[in-house]
């Protein structure tokens, strides 16, 4: 497997990687090299820097780890993260399936984790920090941990606390508290934010960046809520997903954990689509890893299509993965028609209630933003509230899961 590894992280950085500018690397080597020079980090705010897509948000800390990579030129260090991620994902997917080649060919060339890999984001080490966290859930230490720095780089992951406790792992919540609260004390003591000044920046930033992301709140917004509203009804659906989960599953249920994941997905302002690489984590736990693997890159593919690579559009790809999907959907209707009528009834409530809203939505914010919201959003939202439904499933509670 690790052999498929660097081939397959040999071929991407050739075909994909290298053409394309990292821009979100850009961002963080810049970043650490302030840290090094002892400047500050953030941009000015109340300004369009903060929105630029050029500008560092994240927690001061985030940028101690990109002091050091800064030592290099630029793009020596954009090599050494592209390795880097590529490895990230690569010990991830061993970790949550063991050591199935298939699997991680289809998770490291599908959309969002091309995506990801081109703008040089921190997807991919959360991905194996969601990953670590599973394998070693019960090494409290380890799994504390991983929590700790996954919500110190990314604050939208506090979900993934609430798994530790409703999963009840007290000690190991205990050690991402004091080590996640630690973390995030120490930038904000070292950096020139402190914690009401970085909250405020990301208000700022939300309230400028929703529209254009993949999530629930960019979908919200794009369907005219405002962003105090979209932010409300985030968090409002992050826990009733891991309410509903939690109720219908065994505490220590993958099903918790993959509602965790999903959460965080609502419950943050700005979702961009290689954001999704995140998903793939509990994805791989509550199917099949090659099914699961197989629904990742056909949805992954169906919702966006990454940047050019040397100039030739991928867009063909999404199109044909577009239509790939809406056959397979097509074919699953027919497949499963006869429960489908079975359950009618009770689904008839619901499906009712799905179509009034789609109604209302369309009425309210008209034909042109309703179709920007569905292609932007939609489909990404929608695989996430599936994912909770399959964990949320009651057959969950009977269920054994194989593990690695």
């Amino acid at each position: 497997m690790v052999l498929v590894g660097v081939l397959a992280g040999a071929a991407i950085w050739v075909l994909l990687l290298r053409p394309v500018i990292p821009l979100d690397f850009r961002v963080f080597y810049s970043a650490g090299l302030a840290v090094r020079q002892h400047l500050d980090p953030y941009p000015t705010p109340n300004t369009s820097a903060v929105w630029s897509g050029s500008a560092f948000v994240y927690p001061y800390a985030a940028a101690w780890p990109f002091s050091v990579l800064a030592a290099a030129g630029v793009h020596t260090a954009a090599l050494l993260w592209a390795v880097i991620s590529i490895a990230a994902v690569t010990a991830g997917v061993w970790l949550l399936t063991g050591p199935r080649w298939g699997v991680l060919l289809a998770v490291l060339v599908a959309s969002p984790t091309v995506d990801g890999l081109q703008m040089g984001t921190v997807n991919a080490l959360l991905f194996l920090g969601l990953a670590v966290a599973w394998h070693w859930r019960d090494r409290a230490g380890i799994v504390g941990l991983a929590v700790a720095l996954l919500i110190a780089v990314k604050l939208f992951l506090w979900p993934l606390g609430l798994w530790l406790l409703l999963s009840r792992r007290w000690r190991a919540a205990g050690w991402a508290a004091g080590i996640g609260g630690g973390v995030l004390a120490a930038g904000f003591l070292a950096g020139p934010l402190g914690p009401s000044g970085y909250l405020r920046l990301l208000r700022e930033l939300g309230g400028h960046e929703a529209a254009q992301g993949a999530g629930l709140q960019g979908l919200l917004v794009t369907w005219g809520a405002s962003a105090p509203a979209a932010q409300l009804i985030g968090v409002l659906a992050a826990l009733a997903l891991m309410y509903a989960v939690t109720r219908r599953s065994t505490p220590s249920s993958p099903a918790v954990y993959a509602a965790a994941v999903a959460a965080a997905l609502f419950a943050s302002p700005v979702v961009w689509h290689h954001y999704y690489l995140l998903l793939a984590a509990p994805l791989l736990l509550l199917a099949r890893p090659t099914v699961a693997a197989g629904c990742y890159l056909l949805i992954g593919w169906a919702s966006v299509s990454p940047h050019p690579a040397a100039g030739v559009s991928l867009l063909a790809v999404t199109i044909a993965a577009d239509a790939a999907l809406a056959l397979a959907v097509v074919g699953l209707l027919l497949w499963h028609r006869r429960r489908i009528r079975r359950a009618g009834v009770r689904l008839r409530g619901p499906a009712s209630a799905i179509a009034v809203l789609i109604v209302l939505a369309l009425a309210a914010v008209g034909p042109r933003a309703f179709a920007v919201g569905l292609s932007q959003a939609a489909l990404p939202v929608a695989a996430t509230v599936a994912i909770c439904v399959v964990a949320a499933a009651p057959s969950w509670g009977k269920r054994s899961v194989p593990m690695p």
